[in-house]
């Protein structure tokens, strides 16, 4: 049976979703396999979930009338002081999710400090992934369009980049203004990666003419940063080159030493880089 002709008979869906129902998966994967079987566009999530719960716990009738319900009410309709209780129980990633809500919803949340233990960020020209804190998101092509993957919820499709599909969720956390990041790092594979799809129009190369520290830096204790590459490559080269330091030949060429006096004080950021098997990695730390 086709899925045009189960989205035209409100019974035949009733029956895909007791299906679903009879595997005893959650109702999220439940949700999702539904829509790949009948398409996304046959029935909304509320509604799913409606019949999914009445036909959980027994309820069978494929003809009961709804109208005669009271309307559902949604988190939006609850009272400001009730929306602020149930929010101060999610955890960040979850506060973060809440904000595309409303207004309302994006003010509650956002009067929360959002403190993550971790942002990772990974792209390449066929797929972008990140992680907040434990929660995995990815978005990846898959020919003409991208899916766009989140967790407990269904697949988007775009026709989009799956990069900018994927900017655009995770632009909304990190332009907050109260968060918090503990390890941020970012991996992009250079090598594979499509410059086209970064840009809006093609590029073939840019030429820094001057590299300058400008900050201060007055916050940074320490931090530590990681290049990776898929060829195993001498990046350590660049950076000596950028710091003015003397590119190291020898058996002493995998480490490179820098020490920067930051203006105005006397404090110093210094620089160890050292070139690893596929990736060179920067450590720094502010002294006196």
């Amino acid at each position: 049976m086709s899925s045009e002709i189960l989205k035209e008979n409100h019974h035949y869906l009733k029956a895909c979703i007791l299906y679903e129902v009879l595997q005893k998966k959650p109702i999220f994967d439940s949700y999702q396999n539904f829509c790949d079987t009948v398409g996304q566009d046959a029935i909304n999530f509320p509604d799913f979930e409606f019949w999914f719960y009445r036909f959980y716990h027994g309820n069978r009738d494929f003809g009961y009338d709804r109208s005669a319900d009271p309307e559902p009410k949604t988190i939006v309709d609850l009272p400001f002081e009730s929306m602020t209780t149930i929010v101060g129980y999610l955890n960040p990633v979850e506060r973060t999710r809440l904000r595309s809500l409303n207004h309302a919803i994006k003010d509650v949340s956002d009067s929360f400090p959002t403190f993550l233990e971790k942002i990772e960020i990974l792209v390449s020209d066929s797929r972008m992934s990140w992680k907040l804190n434990n929660k995995h998101f990815w978005c990846h092509k898959e020919g003409l369009v991208c899916s766009l993957n989140k967790p407990n919820c269904p697949v988007e499709k775009s026709e989009k980049c799956h990069i900018k599909k994927g900017l655009e969720h995770l632009a909304s956390v990190l332009k907050l203004s109260n968060i918090l990041v503990k390890h941020f790092s970012v991996e992009l594979y250079g090598e594979i990666l499509n410059r086209d799809d970064l840009l809006p129009v093609p590029f073939n190369g840019i030429n820094v003419q001057q590299w300058k520290i400008v900050s201060n830096f007055e916050k940074l204790e320490s931090c530590e940063l990681t290049v990776r590459s898929l060829w195993n490559r001498f990046r350590a080269g660049a950076f000596a080159e950028a710091l003015g330091e003397e590119i190291p030949v020898g058996p002493r060429r995998r480490i490179i030493h820098h020490r920067y006096q930051v203006r105005g004080s006397n404090k110093c950021l210094v620089f160890k880089v050292v070139d690893e098997v596929f990736r060179c990695r920067i450590r720094i730390v502010r002294v006196r």
